[in-house]
């Protein structure tokens, strides 16, 4: 008898162990169904021109006081509304799809008052930057503060054309799901 007891006591203490972390931990899902990246940047020094990425994955975990982030892009997906700009800009003198098919980001986050303070590193080519940013809560959706990024602090050189091309890339991220 006491034995039967113990085995059921082991049991459904193992099951809250493994269950717990499933339980208390918060998981948002990052695809296109929920999330968008965009991207926008000056050209001919006149011009803005706008952006996003068509595939992409990535997830937002809370794991005990902190988040997690991580997140994958598929380079190859670059559109601005321009096909030929596009397939220009996955040529190796700009994103080089065929060598480096993935842009990534990988941080951690702070719940703030209104969201979340995002620190991590964005790996372009083989090129890497540490980005901070704000995921402000509005309306169950998180979106990002402007994500300003120096191309020519981190390495990104589009050769001969580099001087039509704008400096600041400015990335928005919004994520149809809130804190929860």
């Amino acid at each position: 008898m006491y034995l039967h007891w113990l085995t059921k006591l082991i049991g459904c203490l193992c099951c809250y162990i493994f269950l717990s972390g499933q339980v208390f931990a918060q998981e948002i899902l990052l695809s296109p169904a929920n999330t968008t990246i965009e991207f926008e940047i000056k050209h001919l020094s006149v011009l803005t021109v706008k952006g996003s990425f068509n595939e992409f994955s990535g997830s937002l975990v809370k794991k005990d006081d902190f988040w997690m982030i991580s997140g994958t892009v598929a380079s190859t997906t670059i559109n601005t509304n321009n096909e030929k700009r596009d397939e220009t800009l996955r040529t190796d003198a700009y994103f080089d799809v065929e060598k480096y098919p993935q842009i990534t980001f990988e941080g951690t986050g702070d719940q703030i008052e209104d969201g979340l303070r995002i620190t991590g590193l964005l790996i372009l080519k083989d090129l890497s930057a540490e980005l901070s940013f704000q995921l402000l809560e509005k309306d169950q959706q998180l979106i990002s503060e402007e994500i300003k990024l120096s191309r020519k602090e981190i390495g990104l050189s589009f050769d001969s054309m580099d001087m039509l091309i704008g400096d600041e890339v400015i990335i928005q991220i919004t994520i149809n799901e809130g804190l929860k």
